[in-house]
């Protein structure tokens, strides 16, 4: 008879004998056998699972507003040496001088002042005109040579051309029977000159004391 007025049961052997031990073994290993596949059921197979709580809010971060560009300072400009004006091209006004004193020279031999009329105009041709008719009228002519010709200043602009000389001629009457001596003239002469259908003409010849 057990303790306490419990019958033990003759099918089950006290936990003493050596049956009674082997048969409490297995039943722990039985109830941890259990608890390890309770625990693989549990939490899976191979490594543990981490586990995370909630996403964390996005971080909020103050944006300060652009600020606009600044205007960005202005590129330095290069410097430039300012190069003196360059003069206009002076040489057909150089060449119409000479044409006119090649004209004038036939016109005077001829008394014609048809040699003028391609390279002057106004005042001057009018009163060259005039020269001309004169010595028709007398029956005589001149035979003029330009021994130097100094061009001492050619000056361009918008209403025409100023060319100023400095000149030495010789002259002699061209009569048939008696041609006469011939004298030196020095000139200095001031040219105006205008611009007509893209050619400069002589309008007015001014004699000066000294070349300008």
């Amino acid at each position: 008879m057990a303790a306490r007025g419990i019958p033990r049961n003759p099918n089950v052997p006290a936990r003493s004998t050596p049956r009674g031990m082997e048969l409490h073994w297995r039943r722990s290993a039985g109830l941890l056998a259990l608890l390890a596949l309770v625990g693989y059921l549990l939490y899976g197979r191979g490594s543990p699972v981490e586990v995370f709580g909630p996403r964390p809010a996005p971080l909020r971060v103050a944006v300060t507003p652009a600020l606009a560009p600044a205007t960005p300072p202005a590129a330095p400009q290069p410097i430039v040496a300012l190069a003196r004006a360059q003069p206009a091209d002076d040489q057909p006004v150089r060449d119409a001088v000479g044409a006119l004193n090649a004209a004038f020279q036939s016109a005077r031999a001829g008394a014609d002042p048809a040699a003028l009329m391609r390279v002057a105009t106004g005042e001057w041709l009018a009163q060259e005109q005039a020269a001309l008719a004169d010595l028709r009228e007398r029956g005589l002519a001149e035979r003029w040579a330009l021994l130097r010709l100094d061009i001492r200043r050619v000056a361009i602009d918008r209403a025409g051309a100023t060319v100023c000389t400095d000149e030495l001629w010789s002259r002699a009457p061209s009569q048939a029977a008696d041609p006469g001596p011939a004298d030196e003239r020095r000139y200095a002469e001031r040219y105006t000159l205008v611009l007509r259908d893209q050619r400069w003409l002589v309008s007015r010849i001014d004699y000066l004391s000294e070349p300008c």
